[in-house]
């Protein structure tokens, strides 16, 4: 593999990282609304 596809390989990894991980915060906006 080269270095581009590596690098483009990392950066579409982060970007679901990021997207999880905003979905996970929605979610827990959600419970808490819920609880109270």
């Amino acid at each position: 593999m080269d270095t581009h596809s590596i690098m483009q390989y990392e950066h579409d990894r982060q970007k679901k990282k990021k997207k999880i991980m905003h979905r996970e915060r929605e979610e827990m906006k959600r419970i808490d609304k819920l609880k109270k």
